[in-house]
């Protein structure tokens, strides 16, 4: 007597078919992932375009509208910056206080690297450290000197309530004045 074929499935094709879910449904959905993922971002990206559109219109009617308002002179721009920032003469006395702190320090390391560079260009035997330290030093002095400069400028435009640029600062006749009292 022959044996007949089962009609049950063989359990082969049913572990294979296991087998091959369990490695292949990770990919499918790590692509399906994915795919979510960029649509996500597509999405996001054009709501930020079109964000930053809407934000650049009203920027700019609102800076129409302030070129209509925009005082003209020098002292009707402190004035109109005072009021807009809502400073109070107690904040303009301490920024006062503060950029007169902060041009006696630049003066003082910008005098301290000048002595740095002459101590550097006496001293050192080594070429290398020579124009490395003198090079470095004049640079640090030069941007303390105009960090000092600066400072004397903001300090001057509080001082007299008047915002001007620093070519008329420096045609003005008291600048060393300004600049070291």
């Amino acid at each position: 007597m022959a044996q007949e074929p089962s009609e049950s499935p063989s359990p082969a094709p049913s572990f294979l078919k296991r087998t091959l879910q369990r490695q292949v449904l990770p990919a499918t959905r790590a692509a399906s992932s994915l795919r979510n993922s960029a649509v996500q971002i597509k999405t996001s990206l054009n709501n930020l375009r079109a964000l930053f559109k809407a934000t650049r219109e009203q920027a700019s009617e609102q800076s129409k509208a302030d070129k209509d308002l925009a005082p003209q002179s020098d002292a009707e721009r402190f004035e109109y910056l005072y009021k807009t920032r809502n400073w109070t003469p107690q904040a303009l006395l301490q920024q006062k206080r503060s950029f007169k702190f902060a041009r006696w320090l630049s003066l003082s390391f910008c005098w301290m690297s000048i002595c740095g560079f002459i101590a550097n260009a006496v001293f050192v035997d080594n070429l290398y450290g020579l124009v490395f330290g003198c090079v470095s030093l004049l640079l640090l002095s030069v941007c303390m000197a105009a960090k000092a400069f600066q400072c004397a400028l903001y300090e001057a435009q509080i001082q007299e309530r008047s915002l001007f640029n620093a070519a008329h600062f420096l045609a003005r006749k008291d600048l060393l004045r300004l600049l070291f009292s």
